[in-house]
């Protein structure tokens, strides 16, 4: 079952490594409204086969009508407007019109751990901060400067990325939230229902914009198809996270960033500065830090 953990978290890696590459491709195929709107759809369908094969085939009655509240409801709105709507938005606005390294664009997303202890700390009182707390924020806005800035010049000269670095930083923010969200109030729902309830409401607010920019609704099947790939890279990391220690899962998750290092050389002759090399590192050692103050904290509750 271990293994199975494994393979599964570093499917979700890869596939959340490729995202910005597919995004590009189909990106000069495609308007990136009717992309947006066709992936949403997409992981709505996945997400939703996922959850009927679990709940009739496999018969693991996970969730009923009656255990829904309106609480559940009111998060998934807030974590399907923030996290699929607005923050996909903006991370694919800085892929396709700022045309923001994949590697910074994945490396900066992998941030998310700080606004998650800084969230949590403010928004929800979780508790004081700890060193080890310190230690980790300290290391991965150390990450963020050096992936932003990714030369020496740049960071004497205080040059801090462009726009769509800012952009990918504003998604990872709001990501981060929908995510501390969903642990707080969803943890009872099963993933699939999670990924499917936040994508159902993306996708009408895709919609929407679709008939703004472009005064049509095109369903894209490229971009349906992409959809469907990123909702299983939700399923895979939920069903890895199940069969792994957080620790363990958050350190192979950062085989993400390796990953969009390949594809983006491969892809895109992107080039990685030594930096961003030493930002890759950091990512790890910001990870380790904010683990071994969540140990320190359970052994003294």
């Amino acid at each position: 079952m271990r293994l199975v953990g494994i393979a599964a978290v570093l499917g979700a890696a890869a596939i959340w490594a490729l995202e910005p590459i597919i995004a590009r491709l189909i990106g000069t195929e495609v308007s990136f409204d009717h992309l947006l709107f066709s992936r949403a759809l997409g992981c709505v369908v996945v997400s939703l086969f996922f959850f009927f094969v679990r709940q009739t085939l496999l018969d693991k009655k996970e969730v009923s009508p009656s255990k829904i509240h309106v609480a559940h409801l009111r998060a998934l709105f807030l974590i399907g407007f923030l996290g699929s709507f607005v923050s996909d938005l903006l991370y694919f606005v800085a892929i396709l019109f700022f045309k923001t390294p994949v590697v910074n664009a994945v490396l900066i997303a992998h941030l998310q751990p700080v606004f998650l202890v800084l969230f949590g700390h403010f928004l929800f009182h979780e508790g004081k901060f700890s060193l080890w707390d310190y230690g980790g924020i300290m290391a991965m806005l150390l990450s963020a400067i050096l992936v932003m800035s990714g030369s020496l010049s740049n960071l004497l000269g205080l040059r801090f990325g462009n726009t769509g670095d800012l952009l990918v930083l504003l998604a990872t923010l709001f990501w981060a939230l929908s995510g501390l969200l969903a642990k707080k109030y969803l943890q009872d729902l099963p993933s699939s229902l999670i990924t499917m309830g936040r994508f159902a409401v993306a996708t009408p607010l895709y919609g929407l914009l679709a008939l703004v920019v472009s005064r049509s609704l095109v369903l894209s099947w490229p971009s349906l198809l992409f959809g469907a790939l990123i909702g299983i890279g939700y399923f895979f990391y939920y069903e890895g996270l199940k069969r792994l220690k957080t620790a363990q899962a958050a350190a192979l998750e950062l085989a993400s960033p390796v990953f969009a290092t390949a594809f983006g050389f491969l892809f895109f002759q992107e080039t990685v500065s030594f930096f961003k090399w030493i930002g890759i590192m950091l990512l790890f050692v910001g990870i380790f830090a904010f683990e071994r103050a969540s140990q320190n904290q359970e052994k003294t509750i």
